[in-house]
């Protein structure tokens, strides 16, 4: 095995991304790496459950040697050895976000075999992709360039309580197709998606009508549908969605978390502002989707393209983690803050 490749965590954003990518690409192109100021660019620098869990997890399936690895460390040296498939679980014992242990160890597994996973933690958290976001978003552009991944959620776990639960089955892959997505295709449906556990009735419901009309007044086309689904929880909870779903297949999603004090009606705007942006840069992928499709299709069969809404700092960060562990490129046309085109080349 090649010598470990130093890793900077202040590196762009400074944030958890840079040492989950790392941790994913180290079993994937089997190379260890060590990391110095772990989340440097955060208010409480260091691992947090959330990271730690993704570590353990990662040194699980690829049966590595680590070192580092303990809550509010900002180092971290790992080496991988051969990645294993089978069945895993995985408990993160706080609110953090299950969803990104996920994500960390998805690819490597993918092509080991099948394998199943399970999770607790935070399943609707803020600043973390939500369940019902990885079910209908990530989850379904990762059907479009590979084999699908199926979720199932047992229970929800909320900030600050966490004790959520689900399921993934992951299918073997042998090779990852490439995507291009410049010109946004025609608008299928869009539906609206209340989480709502332990809360009154009304609260969906004016999520719902308020989302409904700030979407109507901003003219967005196409038919709006919408469901409420009531999880089981530890604790009370609320999250809105909007999932975009366009004729080719493809589904942009995004979400807001409801909290108490906050109303109905501001949670619904705040979501439809959100949307509203994305709608009108006329991009196809969304700005979150686009540094989590970085990844997979640095991996891909051949070259890659899609527009992207707005390029943000933790696209452009994901691009540097992948290319100082592989060969791939990653080109970023246009200014941070604004929508442009993202070309990878595997």
């Amino acid at each position: 095995m090649s010598e470990p490749l130093e890793i900077d965590g202040s590196l762009g954003e400074g944030g958890g991304q840079v040492l989950r990518s790392s941790l994913t690409l180290s079993i994937l192109c089997q190379r260890p790496f060590t990391i110095k100021n772990i989340r440097a660019n955060r208010s409480k620098p260091g691992l947090k459950a959330q990271h730690l869990t993704a570590i353990q997890a990662a040194t699980l399936i690829s049966q590595a040697d680590v070192t580092g690895d303990e809550l509010h460390s900002t180092q971290l040296s790992f080496s991988p050895k051969k990645c294993v498939p089978g069945n895993y679980f995985f408990d993160v014992k706080t609110a953090g976000a299950t969803s990104l242990v996920l994500q960390t160890i998805h690819l490597p597994l993918s092509f080991a075999g099948n394998s199943i996973i399970d999770i607790k933690g935070g399943t609707h958290v803020p600043f973390s992709p939500v369940f019902e976001f990885i079910q209908h978003s990530w989850a379904e552009a990762i059907k479009q360039i590979m084999p699908e991944i199926d979720l199932t959620i047992n229970q929800a776990g909320f900030f600050p309580k966490g004790g959520g639960h689900f399921q993934s089955k992951i299918t073997q892959c042998n090779a990852i197709d490439s995507i291009e997505l410049i010109k946004r295709p025609a608008i299928k449906k869009i539906t609206i998606d209340v989480v709502a556990s332990k809360l009154p009735e009304h609260v969906s419901d004016r999520e719902i009508e308020a989302l409904k009309h700030y979407l109507k007044k901003n003219s967005i086309p196409g038919k709006i549908g919408s469901i409420v689904r009531n999880h089981n929880s530890m604790d009370s909870g609320n999250c809105l969605l909007i999932h975009c779903h366009f004729k080719n297949g493809w589904t942009v999603s995004f979400s807001e978390m409801g909290k108490r004090g906050r109303s109905s009606e501001v949670v619904a705007e705040r979501l439809g502002q959100i949307f509203v942006e994305y709608w009108r840069s006329k991009a196809v992928v969304d700005e979150h989707l686009a540094d989590q499709l970085l990844l997979p299709l640095s991996f891909a069969k051949s070259t890659s393209q899609y527009t992207v809404s707005k390029i943000t700092q933790h696209l452009l960060t994901n691009a540097q983690v992948i290319q100082a562990f592989s060969n791939a490129k990653i080109e970023v046309d246009g200014a941070e803050g604004k929508c442009g085109l993202v070309k990878i080349t595997p």
